[in-house]
């Protein structure tokens, strides 16, 4: 059999979702989905997912119960479920003509924007040392950021006989350039994301019950 391992930029899939207006699909199961993608000869050995956490109260909360659920059915269902958390820095915005700070014309704020960071170089740096310390045979990295493609041209180098990487696209999202350096390229669809959902209430070994927010629905 071959060991598969996953690597999921949550924000570029939820950002899929949100997109297509499609918040119902956000309590999604996703070591669920991958293994219907897989063939026959292959087995999910580890999920990795990517994520930061939220700076807005009201959308940590609804990310905070998602992902202690997932991490709660995949314990349960014994999947190896890994989340790797980055960050989000502040950052203001300048003018690209006079290279000034912009501000608010209401109250005279400098305008700022949240970016998130750290999660690019995590897929990678985790990638790259799953591949040298033989953790998996085939790695699916769940994204359509071209960010990564110098990951899998380093991979495909040192491990061409040996490692395929294949990319998932999250939905109506593409990449010519991972296309181009993929072994093999998946979709998911809108059928997919139906049929792989958390149960509606889960859980925790203490009693809590996690229940989907009432805005996922």
């Amino acid at each position: 059999m071959d060991r598969v391992n996953a690597y999921i930029d949550g924000f570029n899939l939820y950002h899929s979702l949100k997109d297509q207006g499609w918040s119902k699909y956000y309590w999604l199961d996703i070591p669920s989905l991958l293994q219907g993608l897989l063939k026959d000869n292959q087995v999910i050995n580890t999920v990795f997912y990517f994520t930061s956490p939220s700076v807005e109260p009201a959308s940590l909360k609804r990310q905070t119960t998602y992902i202690e659920a997932l991490e709660r059915v995949s314990l349960t269902k014994n999947r190896h479920l890994q989340v790797v958390r980055g960050r989000f820095e502040s950052e203001d915005v300048k003018c690209s003509v006079c290279n000034d700070y912009i501000r608010c014309q209401e109250c005279g704020q400098i305008v700022s924007f949240n970016h998130e960071k750290e999660t690019d170089v995590n897929i990678a740096v985790q990638m790259l040392s799953d591949a040298y310390e033989d953790a998996f045979d085939v790695a699916l990295l769940i994204t359509a950021d071209s960010d990564q493609v110098g990951t899998i041209r380093t991979i495909k180098k040192f491990f061409y006989d040996t490692k395929k990487v294949g990319v998932v696209f999250p939905p109506k999202r593409e990449s010519k350039h991972l296309i181009k350096v993929a072994d093999f390229v998946l979709h998911i669809s809108q059928n997919d994301l139906g049929k792989n959902q958390l149960p509606e209430i889960v859980e925790k070994h203490d009693g809590y019950k996690l229940q989907r927010p009432n805005t996922w629905i």
